[in-house]
């Protein structure tokens, strides 16, 4: 597998990736005043943060990423390198009491067809009423991108001081990372939930408990165009500050 290039101060893995999609520039850093980054304040401190004194490229991924609508995802799907290093970015989530909850159900090819059975038998069984077109929408849900993610967290319900919210938070977290490193790879995500989620038989068909937790199916893919553009919050209407001020 590739190693991390530093190249026209632009940080990637030498990995293969998608094209990047043609359109407006992102959100950019480059008229922001950022102070140094902790590798150029501390040498020592180079390794934990490897985009050295370069922050733009590392902010200007993350502030351009945006959920791409099922209906714009086509193939082709991460390769398997680049699976593993998405899979990599959200193994480092946080992770309360380092009890390592997270289970990525990676489907793909012909698995999807399964999956929409999967989800059809479930929703048969939990409304017996539902109609033939209802269950062949359920179906046809995984085959609408090239790969499709479960996001499982494997939950102890009994542990002494990690409550099963701090578990499935995990579980979320690890999820945003996902989406981050295929953004960031070229690739398009949508997290979506649902009935399938909490349903014992689905989480049951694809390796959990009825006491794990699903945060839901990440679909990925390429692109076919860009998603259209998004109104991004300003940070002071999400943001308050408590207290006195220095």
């Amino acid at each position: 597998m590739g190693g991390w290039i530093n190249s026209s101060k632009t940080l990637y893995y030498n990995i293969p990736y998608a094209k990047p999609l043609e359109g407006p520039a992102p959100m950019s850093l480059h008229h922001a005043t950022a102070p140094p980054a902790p590798a150029a304040r501390r040498p020592e401190m180079a390794a934990f943060h490897p985009w050295a004194g370069d922050q733009t490229a590392a902010l200007d991924a993350l502030l351009s990423r945006r959920s791409v609508s099922v209906r714009l995802l086509s193939d082709p799907a991460p390769s398997a390198a680049a699976l593993e290093i998405m899979v990599r970015t959200a193994l480092r989530a946080p992770d309360h009491g380092t009890l390592r909850p997270w289970r990525f159900i990676c489907v793909q090819g012909p698995a999807r067809a399964a999956l929409g059975d999967v989800f059809a038998s479930a929703r048969a069984l939990l409304e017996p009423t539902a109609s033939a077109d209802d269950l062949d929408r359920e179906r046809r849900k995984p085959l609408r991108a090239p790969l499709v993610i479960g996001l499982g967290a494997v939950v102890t319900a009994s542990h002494p001081s990690v409550r099963a919210i701090d578990q499935q938070l995990a579980a979320g977290a690890a999820a945003m990372n996902l989406l981050n490193a295929a953004h960031i790879l070229g690739f398009g995500g949508m997290w979506l939930t649902g009935a399938s989620c909490h349903d014992p038989n689905v989480k049951q068909a694809v390796g959990l408990a009825a006491t794990d937790f699903l945060a839901g199916w990440l679909y990925v893919g390429t692109p076919v165009a860009a998603p259209a553009p998004v109104d991004r919050l300003h940070p002071s209407m999400a943001m308050t500050r408590w207290g006195a001020v220095a």
